[in-house]
């Protein structure tokens, strides 16, 4: 289960009634250090899922997909659009190479850490999806395949926009530090790890706790001139990312009617590309290594290495 220091998103917004607005702050408030987005995630893939995808490996010749990056977030506001798009391609290799029923098993396990037993608000749309999917799994052209992945045939296998949804409210977070950032907020009900006694004694303790701080810049490259520079550089990054993720289901969708921006006509975009566009919305070379930081965290199906192929 969940480490008992830490607390999910879905759990707080049920304790205090929260909007999004609310989260976003609190985000800003524990990023980068005690903001943790794939650790219930991580754990479903190691206890529930892995040992399915080597038994199917075996089988059916398949690879084993990797985890997704874990690596610290860097900003101070979380990434939405950059972390769907990872967990979506994830998902959408797991429910191929995966026993169904273990998939479940670690959906489930997901969804009860996050919300408690009775709270999950997607409970129809993931009750379709799974059944969709126990039906693909016993059809005769994939029971009887001897290698590859599940064949998908029906439309309803490829409904699964709630794991965005849960994957954002399953993000954990520090718990005391979180009670204590929402200290002027009525607690409106209690939830599995939140109770109205532990909001008490966090509130009233006087040991006030506040989340460790990273420099932006290194001492040598600390000026404030520096520092905008890098603030800038992350801010302008970020949109293209987003923006990057826009254009490539535009390119999926419909490539008759994608006009290329940032991605090429193979479907992906270079480091060339990307920080030229910068270096035009910046005015001014962008800082290296701030543009380094976004740049990983985009998915790597979305880059390409090296020069791109003529339009």
């Amino acid at each position: 289960m969940l480490n008992p220091k830490l607390i999910t998103i879905g759990k707080l917004k049920l304790a205090y009634e929260l909007s999004q607005i609310d989260v976003d702050g609190l985000y800003k408030e524990l990023l980068p250090d005690n903001v943790y987005p794939l650790v219930l995630w991580e754990t479903a893939y190691n206890e529930h899922w892995l040992w399915s995808l080597k038994s199917n490996a075996q089988c059916y010749g398949i690879d084993i997909p990797q985890f997704p990056d874990t690596s610290p977030l860097p900003e101070k506001y979380f990434t939405y659009f950059i972390h769907s798009h990872s967990i979506n391609s994830f998902f959408d290799e797991l429910r191929i190479k995966t026993k169904i029923d273990a998939l479940e098993r670690g959906i489930d396990y997901i969804i009860e850490c996050t919300y408690g037993i009775e709270n999950f608000p997607f409970e129809e749309e993931k009750k379709d999806l799974f059944a969709s999917l126990h039906e693909e799994e016993r059809l005769i052209q994939n029971w009887q395949r001897k290698s590859g992945p599940l064949v998908i045939h029906f439309m309803e296998s490829t409904n699964y926009g709630f794991i965005s949804n849960l994957l954002f409210d399953s993000v954990a977070v520090d718990k005391r530090l979180s009670i204590k950032f929402f200290s002027d907020y009525t607690l409106k009900q209690e939830v599995k790890g939140i109770t109205f006694a532990l909001v008490e004694s966090i509130i009233k303790s006087p040991k006030h706790e506040t989340p460790q701080k990273q420099t932006t810049a290194s001492p040598s490259t600390g000026s404030r001139k520096n520092i905008e520079r890098i603030k800038a550089t992350h801010q302008v990054c970020e949109e293209l990312a987003i923006e990057l993720l826009q254009e490539r289901q535009l390119f999926e969708n419909d490539r008759n009617t994608w006009k290329p921006n940032l991605l090429r006509s193979n479907g992906k975009t270079n480091w060339d590309i990307f920080t030229t566009e910068a270096m035009t919305r910046l005015g001014d070379k962008p800082h290296r290594v701030a543009a380094r930081e976004v740049w990983e965290k985009i998915p790597g199906d979305l880059k390409h290495n090296g020069r791109m192929p003529e339009q």
